[in-house]
């Protein structure tokens, strides 16, 4: 799970970012079904010391959760320079000045600092927001699992992104065709047992059936309403959220079930 406190903030609730603002209790709630239902939590974003440091310190003390924190020390100038890269821009840097707070780390232990630097020098790389990324290797059930972006990431080897022409192929439909296919992508890994492993060659080759642009998002707004159904945090009775997901799992499959191509005799 992807939890950005921008969107939870700003979108969702539409709130100043100030001390005690409404997104600070929502994000909590959302972290903690988070870590009672996924396998990873990530939780990104601006999240200032004095405004959040109460909540974030308390996922510490959660006997369930295994806790990584990581600080991206970005100066000023670059944080400007990569505000400006958005498609839209609702305040300018004298704005950004009043609110920008330089090393503002949590102070914990093993905390993380990442330097602009050291990202460069790194095995890290920069996936684009609206990419698909693939768990390649991993102990359990991690391998084969795909994620969908909603913001600019980094990963490092461990995973692999897949980055679409928009006008061609909608990249949540790929998402959602993916997860259907986890058992496959684990089967066709090499290696053996749980250790095995995915590789670019292999997620290459991989067939995916691409429908016309239209059908694709036809099939991800009937996915998506489902999705938001199933994962809601406050909609439903957990026994109707549970029928709810046995239907979208039913419609996903029957949705994402494409007939394989007739192979030619030619004795």
């Amino acid at each position: 799970m992807l939890i950005g406190q921008d969107e939870v903030r700003r979108q969702m609730l539409n709130v100043h970012d100030r001390p005690g603002n409404l997104a600070i209790q929502l994000i909590k709630e959302i972290v903690d079904y988070g870590i009672n239902h996924c396998d990873y939590v990530i939780l990104e974003g601006i999240l200032n010391r004095h405004k959040y440091g109460t909540m974030l310190n308390e996922f510490f003390k959660k006997s369930n959760a295994n806790v990584h924190v990581y600080y991206f020390d970005l100066p000023f100038q670059e944080t400007v320079r990569r505000h400006y890269t958005k498609q839209q821009t609702d305040f300018d840097d004298t704005a950004m000045s009043k609110w920008f707070v330089p090393k503002d780390t949590l102070n914990v232990q093993g905390e993380k600092y990442i330097t602009e630097s050291g990202l460069k020098n790194s095995s890290a790389k920069i996936v684009p927001k609206n990419s698909i990324v693939i768990a390649l290797a991993g102990q359990g059930t991690t391998r084969g699992k795909v994620a969908r972006t909603r913001i600019d990431l980094t990963t490092n080897q461990s995973l692999a992104y897949l980055t679409f022409d928009a006008t061609q192929i909608n990249p949540d439909y790929v998402f959602y065709f993916l997860e259907t296919q986890y058992e496959n992508l684990r089967q066709i890994s090499s290696g053996s047992g749980t250790r095995g492993g995915l590789n670019l060659k292999l997620i290459s080759n991989y067939e995916i059936p691409i429908p016309p642009l239209a059908e694709q998002q036809r099939i991800v707004t009937i996915l998506d309403k489902f999705d938001a159904l199933t994962t809601s945090l406050t909609e439903g009775l957990p026994r109707e959220i549970a029928l709810r997901q046995q239907q979208y799992e039913y419609y996903r499959e029957l949705l994402l079930s494409f007939p394989k191509a007739e192979v030619a005799d030619n004795d």
